[in-house]
């Protein structure tokens, strides 16, 4: 349903979010801060360090759960039918957090997040602090779905016109 120009702006605009984010993030020490705190969580597990991996998988596939093209493509799609944009984009959200994929994904990263404050004992709060980091540096794209919505909204809406 996206044309080639869509794919390649959509494309275009998500790295350039990367960028910004991840810019941003080395500016403000905060890569810094992720690795110190890889390292102190990684040394405090010391035989338990394959749960941190585990759990290092788990964020990794929390930001890339919501792709910007099919975003795009889904709010292009309301646009098109002349759905309201606010519901539309609320309906979005709802199902993408009742998928099976991702009820999975955000039951693991809690028990492995439990795990882990577990593991940590009185130092459990770095791996909270270090959910908190590593969200802010990678999950620019995941925070900006509203937005790839939104420019498939607009460009459904145009096209219906």
């Amino acid at each position: 349903m996206l044309t080639q120009e869509e794919n390649g702006r959509i494309k275009a605009i998500a790295d350039k979010i990367r960028e910004n984010f991840h810019r941003v993030s080395l500016q403000d020490k905060i890569i810094d801060d992720i690795t110190y705190l890889k390292a102190e969580i990684m040394e405090e597990l010391d035989a338990s360090y394959p749960l941190f991996q585990e759990y290092l998988s788990l964020v990794d596939k929390e930001q890339i759960r919501l792709d910007p093209l099919r975003t795009y493509e889904a709010g292009k799609e309301a646009g098109l039918a002349g759905k309201d944009r606010e519901n539309a984009l609320m309906e979005y959200y709802r199902r993408e957090a009742a998928d099976s994929e991702t009820q999975k994904l955000y039951a693991d990263m809690q028990r492995c997040h439990d795990r882990l404050r577990q593991a940590l004992g009185d130092k459990n709060g770095l791996v909270v602090e270090f959910l908190e980091l590593y969200r802010f540096a990678y999950g620019g794209l995941l925070r900006s779905s509203d937005l790839f919505f939104t420019m498939g909204y607009a460009a459904g809406r145009k096209q219906q016109q």
